[in-house]
């Protein structure tokens, strides 16, 4: 599994990967230095790619 953070310009502002061994791993990013604004969340699980939205204040 694959979560990539983009802002509303396309800049990518985080990613990480995720291996089977680490499924139920609780994981944070910490974007303190990124401007509040909507980012564009995509998850991707064996090709599949999910969008979501997230609003930081």
């Amino acid at each position: 599994m694959e979560v990539k953070i983009f802002d509303t310009k396309g800049n990518m502002v985080a990613e990480r990967q995720y291996f089977a061994i680490e499924k139920k791993t609780p994981s944070q990013f910490l974007l303190n230095e990124s401007e509040p604004g909507v980012y564009i969340v995509n998850i991707i699980i064996d090709g599949i790619v999910k969008t979501r939205k997230m609003r930081m204040k």
